[in-house]
């Protein structure tokens, strides 16, 4: 009675389970996650997922999105990286640069920024986590002045 199911819907991944910000959710920070992420409401944060994000009409972000794939309907403000699928639906508003494998995009959605389309390996690349000033070395600069 009390013991463990063996019924086929079980689900023994985390990565199968979706992760939903309401709408009428702020969170400020950064969230990390196996499993797919839902915004409906508002992230003030950068967003790192090994699987999908989907922003929705409400759903605002304020921060870099790290992901595998991802669908936008509302408003993101900040860089975009994706592993292979970036779709830009019909009320999508981005400002900020996209890496991405492939780019679909309707036409009544707003993009400010560049975009960059290359192989997934090259550019998924998440930002360090720390409060330190970023170090410049000499190399740096030279590229800079170059």
């Amino acid at each position: 009675m009390f013991g463990k199911s063996h019924s086929s819907t079980h689900r023994t991944s985390p990565c199968s389970e979706v992760n939903l910000i309401a709408s009428g959710t702020l969170i400020r920070g950064y969230i990390t996650s196996a499993g797919d992420i839902r915004i409906d409401g508002k992230l003030d944060g950068t967003l790192s997922t090994d699987a999908r994000v989907v922003v929705g009409k409400e759903g605002e972000i304020h921060g870099d999105i790290i992901c595998k794939s991802a669908d936008i309907m509302g408003k993101v403000k900040g860089t975009i990286r994706v592993e292979d699928l970036l779709s830009l639906k019909e009320t999508a508003v981005v400002e900020g640069d996209i890496y991405t494998h492939r780019l679909e995009m309707a036409s009544s959605a707003v993009f400010n920024g560049q975009c960059k389309m290359q192989p997934a390996a090259a550019q998924m690349q998440a930002p360090a986590m720390n409060d330190e000033e970023p170090e410049i070395t000499l190399e740096h600069a030279a590229r800079a002045t170059a």
